[in-house]
Formats: C-alpha cells, sequence, structure tokens
C-alpha cells in the first residue's frame, strides 16, 4: 500500500517575514493582512513598503539564503504539473509537454477587447473572479469548450477536463513507462492494483500502480507529493 504526503516548502532563507509577497507568523501570533488577492472584501491587505524594518531584521538574523541548483531538484523531483494541470515538466526533457490545447486566441483576442485585465500561461488564462459572469458570456458566445475553476477571488480558464488530477495522472503514468523501460520494475508488478483508486489507466484499458515513484511537484501552490511503499 502507497503512503502519500503533501508537503509545501521553501528553502532556507528565501522566504523571510517582510517578503514583499506577503508572510505569517507562526500559530498567528502577530496578525498579517494577507496579500490582495487572498483578502476578503473589504479586509485589509498587505502592503510590503509597512514591514521593511520587520525584513530588514529577519536578513540581519539569518544566513545566505538557500538555492537548489538544475542538479539537487532533478533529485528531489520527478515532474512539474503546471498550470492547474494542463502543462507538464520533466527533468529529462528540455522543454515543457502541453497537456490540452494552448490559450484560444479568439478568448483572448474578446478579453482584450472589452478590457478585462488578465494573465495568460501557455494553456491556462487567469482573471479575477470579479469578471466571472462576463468570461462565462464570452465563452457562452464563441461556443468554446472552456471550463472555469476558482481559487479564493481569482478564477482560471482552461480546457474542459483539465485538471491538477489529470496532469498528475500523465506525470504518473510516463514515470511507470520510464521505470519499466530502464528495467526499474516490470509491467507484472503493476497488475494488482489494475484500476485501484491508486493506479493510472493505460492505453490498453489496464492500470499501472504508482509504486515506486519518488514525488512529483504540482504546480501553482509549490506541492510535493511523495510516495513510498
Amino acid at each position: 500500500m502507497a503512503n502519500w504526503w503533501l508537503i509545501s516548502w521553501t528553502t532556507y532563507g528565501t522566504w523571510l517575514p517582510g517578503d514583499k509577497r506577503g508572510y505569517c507568523t507562526r500559530r498567528g501570533a502577530i496578525y498579517v493582512p494577507p496579500p490582495k488577492r487572498y483578502a476578503k472584501p473589504g479586509e485589509p491587505t498587505y502592503r510590503a513598503s509597512e514591514h521593511t524594518i520587520v525584513n530588514t531584521l529577519s536578513k540581519s538574523a539569518s544566513g545566505d539564503p538557500v538555492y537548489l541548483s538544475a542538479e539537487q531538484m532533478n533529485v528531489a523531483l520527478d515532474a512539474i504539473v503546471a498550470e492547474n494541470g494542463a502543462v507538464l515538466r520533466l527533468p529529462k526533457l528540455p522543454s515543457p509537454i502541453m497537456l490540452s490545447q494552448g490559450s484560444d486566441l479568439r478568448f483572448l483576442a474578446e478579453l482584450r477587447r472589452r478590457g478585462i485585465p488578465h494573465q495568460r500561461g501557455q494553456c491556462v488564462v487567469d482573471a479575477g473572479a470579479d469578471v466571472a459572469p462576463q468570461v462565462v458570456e464570452i465563452i457562452r458566445s464563441l461556443g468554446l469548450p472552456l471550463a472555469i475553476t476558482f481559487n479564493v477571488n481569482r478564477l482560471m480558464v482552461l480546457p474542459h477536463g483539465v485538471s491538477k488530477a489529470s496532469g498528475l495522472q500523465e506525470a504518473l503514468w510516463r514515470e511507470a513507462l520510464h521505470m519499466v523501460a530502464e528495467g526499474v520494475a516490470t509491467p507484472g508488478k503493476y497488475q494488482p492494483f489494475i484500476c485501484s483508486s491508486n493506479s493510472m489507466p493505460t492505453p490498453s484499458g489496464s492500470c499501472a500502480s504508482r509504486n515506486g515513484l519518488k514525488s512529483v511537484f504540482v504546480g501553482s501552490c509549490f506541492a510535493v507529493i511523495r510516495v513510498s511503499v
């Protein structure tokens, strides 16, 4: 049976109190307003300029920040699932893999025409949750197969069926194939897990176990999923 952990972390000294991205104190001992994207309506928002003294003191009390090299990242990670499951990055490949179609150009053009602030990735389009009615109207008027996912006070627009789960499934399946090709495991090792909740469908309709996979980094919230058996 596989054991799963969801771990979020930063390396030493890379996210100190007073950071421009915001911060929180241990057990919420001191109230720090949340960044604008996470604030509730009417709630004060974080301003880094008001926390410069805290940040200066934090830097003086800590050593040099630690950054992982590309080699160290490859040791820690087997795959990066980004853009809410639409893009997969594997250490052995020079370019990311798009798991869905790219951002629809007609959709982007209509957003610009209406003056709706937004950001685009390779596949995902991000905007404020307050423009959801307008975004829905655009999707319907153009007849696009797009879905909206909300994240606090933001929304993401992606093709139907794309999610962190679908991206993770693709990463696990590719790693299983790699392990078999490298002789680390045999197809028979995966058969006991056919179509269980801890498995991935294969092109032939059977399933491959997630056993033996080391870790997968799931984007947007900097999470690592580790597996041990």
